[in-house]
């Protein structure tokens, strides 16, 4: 009775998310337990056991754990214990991606779970194997390993999707998807699975660049929930795309409303990415830098490259953001910290790097290269369109046009109006535009206007513009009130001509300024005097130009 009364109080302890607590919950029942007499009994503590310690984020140790479970329950006969045992070790090693060592445990799972007529134990053990074959490169085989009743089939399909997206096959991952949201539908399972399918096909539809139909397929999930705020998963989606489009007001509250008292490291470190994601879309690097910081930790201690890599990037991008700002500013403090912190990660993308083994993760290590480089003040062109280009073969259009744009921002800081970033522009334009990408499409906006390059009237979705930066002081540098009403021109594309013209002065006047500008900022060229004024928020807004 004791042992049960731990049982149940780790049980309690589990659901209220203190791992810690159930965990000296199951090992004082371990202790009251002789292995030797009740073998089966210890087994499944030791199981639970391992549940427990990946839960808390302690992989190898649940590995351990699980090892002893099947170590202590007996083989013969076949058991529901022995298939439920060995089935755990599977979903261990399914879930650190050693599929190869988690496949013949499933196997052994489910020929023990047919001996034994167990099956639920079965059809567990068919859906993990399934998943193991997907990821090992064998699709039709997944597929076949899961077949069974069609709630078995909607979770093999959710599986089989989930792996196939993390190995970039984006478009079989969206058709098992569709599949799983198809079975669901018509098996009366929708309630149930449907929003996290709706989530998944979403987020498949987002990197696909497909932004109008994950905007369809999550709002359907949503639907499902009288409550309109879905799964974790679909909310962490759902929020994604609206800070992608720059609905970040609206993002932050359904990432907010999401309870995080048990989350799993991956979900908690997709959550974390999609919070920097909603942050630099604001301008807030430094709450898109602590987001990152929130999600790797939840990642320490796992070999995790598929959830790590997205996270060093965009920290590397936010940092990239404060060094610029400094620099603008003069802020030799906040450059050296930028740097700093930029060097942690670069160590850590170093670790990686060696493990990328999808076209993702390579171009996460390419996108943290150029960015970190954009650190130190020492970006090339040449880096970025590499990111372009490895972006296109995920496909991930929203991430190729922001590569773009960088390297169109890289060209100009170095040539000035003398670079050819036309064609740069215009495509990441026709991206941003297709895609709804709001704060992506004004940054290229922007940028083009100081570059005077004319985009193609590509027709948006009504994108919100990005967050304009407040002033750091009213006259930054020591610029005078002209001085700072000839940078919001230059900023705005204008020739000295131009200017003078708007300020009532003549051409060579106008010339004197922009030179003692440029001099004042520190920058050899007026597209690099825009780009400072932009990070001093002094640039003009769109409707302030004419």
């Amino acid at each position: 009775e004791l042992i049960d009364l731990h049982r149940r109080a780790a049980e309690a302890a589990d659901l209220a998310g203190a791992f810690d607590a159930a965990i000296a919950h199951i090992r004082a029942a371990l202790v009251l337990l002789d292995p030797s007499s009740e073998p089966a009994i210890a087994g499944s503590l030791h199981a639970r056991l391992g549940y427990l310690m990946w839960a808390r984020g302690d992989a190898e140790a649940a590995l351990d754990e699980h090892r002893e479970a099947v170590r202590l329950v007996p083989a013969e006969p076949p058991s529901i214990e022995r298939a439920r045992v060995l089935a755990s070790l599977g979903g261990a090693l399914m879930g650190l991606g050693r599929w190869w060592e988690s496949r013949p445990v499933c196997e052994a799972a489910i020929e023990c779970a047919v001996a034994a007529g167990a099956v639920a134990e079965e059809s567990r053990a068919r859906n993990m194997l399934g998943s193991d074959l997907v990821a090992l490169g064998d699709i039709d085989g997944g597929r076949l390993a899961a077949q069974g009743p069609t709630e078995l089939q909607v979770v093999a399909a959710h599986n089989l999707a989930l792996n196939l997206l993390a190995a970039d096959q984006l478009e079989e991952a969206l058709q098992e998807a569709s599949a799983g949201r198809d079975l669901a539908r018509s098996g009366g399972l929708e309630r149930r699975y449907g929003m996290d399918l709706a989530a998944l096909a979403g987020d498949v539809l987002i990197r696909l660049g497909r932004w109008d139909d994950a905007d369809r397929v999550t709002a359907e999930g949503l639907a499902l929930d009288q409550r309109g705020l879905g799964t974790t998963y679909l909310a962490a989606v759902r929020a994604r795309l609206l800070a992608g489009r720059g609905g970040v007001e609206e993002a932050e509250r359904r990432l907010a409303a999401i309870d995080r008292s048990s989350l799993e490291p991956d979900i908690a470190a997709f959550i974390a990415r999609v919070e920097a994601e909603a942050a630099l879309n604001a301008n807030r690097p430094s709450d898109a830098v602590a987001a990152t910081e929130r999600g790797l930790a939840r990642l320490e201690g796992l070999d995790d490259v598929l959830w790590g890599s997205p996270l060093v990037g965009l920290a590397l991008r936010a940092l990239a953001e404060l060094a610029e700002s400094g620099r603008a500013a003069r802020d030799q403090a906040a450059v050296d910290a930028a740097r700093e912190q930029s060097q942690v990660l670069r160590a850590r993308l170093a670790a990686l790097e060696s493990r990328t083994a999808t076209p993702s993760s390579r171009a996460w290590v390419a996108t943290s290269e150029a960015e970190a480089a954009r650190v130190e003040g020492t970006a090339a062109e040449d880096a970025w369109a590499a990111v372009a280009v490895a972006w296109d073969a995920v496909p991930d259009p929203a991430e190729a046009a922001y590569a773009r744009f960088r390297g169109a921002e890289t060209a100009l800081r170095r040539s000035g109006v003398r670079a050819d970033v036309s064609g740069m522009l215009r495509a990441a334009n026709a991206t941003a535009a297709a895609l709804g990408a709001g704060p992506l499409k004004a940054a290229i906006d922007a940028l083009a206007r100081r570059a005077r390059v004319r985009l193609d009237d590509v027709a948006s979705a009504e994108p919100a513009p990005a967050v304009r930066p407040a002033p750091r002081e009213l006259r930054p540098r020591g610029l005078s009130a002209r001085e700072i009403e000839v940078l919001r021109l230059v900023a705005a594309g204008r020739s000295n001509g131009e200017i003078a013209e708007r300020l009532f002065i003549t051409r060579k006047t106008a010339g004197v300024h922009v030179t003692h500008i440029l001099d004042k900022l520190g920058v050899s060229n007026r597209v690099e005097a825009a780009m400072a004024a932009a990070r001093l928020g002094l640039a003009p807004d769109a409707g302030d130009e004419s």
